[in-house]
């Protein structure tokens, strides 16, 4: 990403991958803040306690709406000590249906104790969309469909599989013709079109089959 100019500053994760040497890593690496979904079974330091999550909610008195977000949610936010992380900031979360009903209710643990709540609360929205993408790649583009052993071959493996979907994007994204149409449709009826190449006096014509 460096190369092309773009700088990521936020990581998410699942939660599986809430691991305090996994979160010291990816902060190694030059991000400047870890988003992810808070574990019932850790303990944090507040106030000079040790509490584990559904404490330290019965110590958040109010939740808010936060300006011009989504009216729908509402957020509260304590201050607290990880050790291995230092200070960070757990944010609350209530999610409520347009009848005023509480949907969900989880809290998230950002490593930035001075990122807004609503922009943790979205960084962590935005994972799913990753999680949209690798089950694409999966269906797709073949990513589950090789049993090697060889860390390039993998490596290369993975990297052509998501190279596929790329490629599928950007065309999507260029093509007005396209635009309409799902990835599915693009994949069948132009990714997977038989292409036949005639040689002729008049040079290689190329002819596609009717779905394309």
């Amino acid at each position: 990403g460096r190369e092309a100019g773009i700088r990521a500053e936020t990581a998410t994760f699942d939660r599986w991958f809430y691991a305090v040497w996994f979160i010291q890593e990816v902060l190694a690496l030059g991000f400047k803040r870890v988003v992810i979904k808070a574990r019932a079974n850790l303990r944090y330091l507040y106030r000079g306690e040790e509490l584990t999550i559904d404490q330290l909610q019965c110590q958040v008195t109010s939740y808010r709406r936060a300006p011009g977000t989504n009216p729908y949610v509402k957020f509260a936010a304590l201050r607290v000590v990880q050790p291995g992380l230092g200070r960070i900031k757990l944010v609350f979360v209530r999610e409520y249906s347009r009848q005023g009903t509480l949907t969900q209710e989880y809290a998230l643990m950002c490593t930035d104790p001075r990122y807004a709540n609503h922009k943790v609360y979205h960084a962590y929205k935005l994972r799913w969309r990753i999680e949209e993408i690798y089950r694409e790649t999966r269906q797709n583009h073949a990513l589950e469909a090789f049993h090697a052993r060889n860390f390039n071959a993998i490596y290369a493996h993975v990297f052509l599989s998501f190279l596929s979907h790329t490629c599928l994007m950007v065309s999507r994204l260029l093509s007005s013709k396209l635009q309409d149409m799902t990835l599915g449709q693009i994949m069948d009826n132009v990714f997977r079109a038989f292409v036949e190449l005639l040689n002729t006096v008049n040079g290689v014509i190329v002819c596609f089959t009717d779905e394309f």
